[in-house]
């Protein structure tokens, strides 16, 4: 039994143990400073393109409560989004 906050997912073989970013059809390595906000840009930028509506948040049912009150914080009033879920089984 996997129970709420299992936790096997960590020690599988083709997990990704470092952070990474796409460049054109591959993926490179990099530090986390720069995926984050190569992340935060790329959702600014959707945002600024098409509006808020074209944005969704899920969330992992392994998420802590902290987590997802973060993750619904930042799409509601950073993003003005309220397209947020949950992917559970």
């Amino acid at each position: 039994m996997r129970g709420r906050f299992g936790h096997r997912h960590i020690i599988r073989e083709n997990r990704l143990s470092e952070p990474k970013v796409r460049d054109g059809n591959k993926q490179k390595a990099t530090n986390l400073e720069y995926a984050i906000n190569h992340a935060a840009n790329g959702l600014k930028a959707v945002y600024e393109k098409y509006g808020p509506d074209a944005l969704g948040f899920f969330v992992s049912p392994k998420a802590t409560n902290e987590e997802i009150f973060m993750v619904q914080k930042i799409a509601r009033d950073v993003f003005n989004s309220n397209n947020i879920a949950s992917c559970t089984i």
